[in-house]
């Protein structure tokens, strides 16, 4: 078995879109169903093919304020390289998703550090034909109308933005 472990790296790397606007560097805050978030990790050195035996996607939620998920889903982008996030309308939901998901639920979970198992998403994503080591790979997060959520963004804290760390099988 082999792990990777990475972050964002960069402003570009997560985004907050509210309706069809997209803002950089921006509170990650979801607060109902036309919210949506991003984030992207560069340089994934998982091969094509692998196997995931476990993926984990950690983010940090701030604050007691804004820590009910209620529902939230989270997708992987179905691209074999994903792209930095732009202030293009639309940018995150023009993204191609995967069918495998993550529904989020909970309410009033408290701030810190919260780890999610995507191991199907991740999989999916290195499962494509064109997929290679060392592209970049991006999950998107959903919002419901009842959920009030935010997550600690690149531009807040280079430390405490999203992570993700998987762990694979060389050979599929």
């Amino acid at each position: 078995m082999a792990t990777w472990s990475g972050a964002c790296g960069a402003s570009a790397d997560d985004a907050k879109q509210s309706g069809t606007a997209v803002i950089l560097a921006a509170t990650m805050s979801v607060a109902n169903a036309t919210n949506y978030l991003g984030v992207r990790f560069p340089n994934v050195t998982v091969p094509q093919g692998a196997t995931i035996n476990s993926a984990t996607l950690t983010v940090n939620v701030p604050s007691t304020v804004a820590d009910t998920p209620n529902g939230v889903t989270w997708y992987g982008e179905l691209a074999t390289n994903a792209a930095a996030f732009t202030t293009t309308a639309s940018d995150i939901t023009n993204r191609a998703r995967t069918s495998a998901t993550l529904v989020w639920s909970g309410s009033d979970i408290g701030a810190g550090d919260k780890a999610l198992t995507v191991t199907s998403i991740v999989q999916e994503i290195v499962n494509q034909g064109g997929w290679a080591s060392g592209n970049a790979m991006a999950l998107l997060l959903y919002g419901v109308s009842s959920c009030t959520f935010q997550i600690t963004s690149y531009d807040t804290s280079t430390t405490l933005c999203a992570r993700l760390a998987i762990d694979y099988t060389e050979g599929g």
